[in-house]
């Protein structure tokens, strides 16, 4: 019969203790999701009143309010030209 090396039995049964205790945990923590947040997955269900909201957005109005395109900052001015018909602008930062 041959011997084992001290201490073998004693790690065998930690890893096992160690492997379930991790088991345990991970569903635990799977339970505590489900439970907390059951329509995390369902990607079929929809909210009706979020859809309403989207409906009723009217995008010609949010369109207006972005201005004229002309009016949009650039890297060189309006004109792209380097010049601006602004005043009073910083010359050191």
């Amino acid at each position: 019969m041959t011997q084992r090396p001290p201490g073998s039995r004693t790690r065998r049964y930690l890893l096992i203790l160690g492997s379930l205790m991790v088991a345990g945990l991970l569903t635990f923590s799977w339970w505590a999701f489900r439970t907390n947040f059951p329509n995390f997955f369902d990607r079929e269900q929809v909210d009706a009143a979020e859809i309403q909201v989207l409906k009723d957005v009217n995008l010609a109005r949010l369109a207006s309010l972005s201005g004229d395109s002309s009016n949009w900052p650039q890297f060189r001015g309006a004109n792209r030209d380097g010049w601006s018909p602004g005043t009073n602008f910083r010359m050191n930062w």
